[in-house]
């Protein structure tokens, strides 16, 4: 709640409201005009900065996996089955099954990832 307040303050210009969603990981949501969602900002998520190194890491070692994970991610959202908040799929989940296809085609980077994970 302290950072809730001080994002208000010091950001009063750019953000125009907050948002503090109480989940397995508290996340502050920060919108500006228009109610446009600008981030989320969660916190004490190391399992978070694991699965973003694992997408980095991924997409460095498929040019395929970028332009395909955007396409799907807006195909999904415009048919209502994107965002875990909302009752659908989580991006992350949606970035798994799209590895799942690309990696058997991929074997040099399905193998990084492997020893990544372990």
């Amino acid at each position: 709640r302290m950072l809730r307040k001080g994002i208000e303050k010091s950001l009063h210009k750019e953000v125009k409201r907050t948002y503090l969603v109480g989940a397995k990981i508290t996340v502050l949501k920060l919108y500006g005009k228009g109610k446009k969602e600008l981030v989320d900002v969660a916190v004490n998520n190391i399992e978070g900065l694991r699965n973003t190194a694992l997408i980095r890491l991924a997409a460095r070692l498929d040019p395929r996996f970028t332009p395909v994970a955007r396409a799907i991610k807006r195909w999904a959202k415009a048919r209502g089955i994107e965002g875990r908040d909302k009752g659908g799929l989580a991006p992350y989940a949606l970035y798994m099954m799209i590895l799942q296809i690309l990696l058997p085609s991929a074997p040099q980077a399905a193998a990084l990832l492997q020893q990544a994970c372990e």
